[in-house]
């Protein structure tokens, strides 16, 4: 993926973050980071700018506007053996 950390990347790292996040009008996310594993290997500065691409739907599971709903996310990144890559 194009957000994944680049030295993670090169370095053959896996990570991941955890955010805090509120809908915003729109459904845009506001997020902050709470956690990333490994610490300092850029998965939480990565999984703030995969959030930056989410959208939350307009209204909630019961009707009410989503706007102000907080959301907690984690983002994965992991590196695909050989045979994912192939197929």
């Amino acid at each position: 993926s194009a957000m994944y950390p680049t030295r993670a990347l090169e370095r053959e790292r896996e990570g991941e973050a955890s955010l805090r996040c509120i809908v915003q009008d729109g459904g845009s996310l506001a997020c902050e980071r709470v956690s990333e594993t490994p610490s300092r290997a850029g998965f939480g500065n990565a999984a703030l700018r995969v959030a930056r691409t989410f959208k939350h739907a307009p209204t909630r599971y019961d009707g009410a506007s989503a706007t102000g709903t907080p959301v907690n996310l984690r983002v994965m990144f992991r590196i695909a053996d050989e045979e994912t890559r192939r197929t």
